[in-house]
């Protein structure tokens, strides 16, 4: 299973893996992020390059400010 920071099933997307490999794959830039200007997933910035973390569940903040502005 190929699973992204937000603890979604990348497998899931009817994108996947034709227009899409995912925030891993893509530094936090999966297909949908090209609808806004060359934005980064906010997950993927929290976790990843901010707090350092291999998953968004890490984190000990149970409702964040990224989580509740999605």
């Amino acid at each position: 299973m190929k699973k992204a920071y937000c603890g979604m099933n990348c497998e899931c997307c009817v994108e996947f893996p034709r227009r899409c490999q995912g925030c891993n794959t893509t530094a936090g830039k999966p297909l949908w992020t090209s609808e806004f200007d060359d934005c980064m997933c906010p997950i993927y910035v929290c976790c990843v390059l901010k707090k350092q973390l291999s998953d968004c569940w890490e984190c000990h903040e149970i409702i964040c400010t990224v989580k509740k502005n999605l």
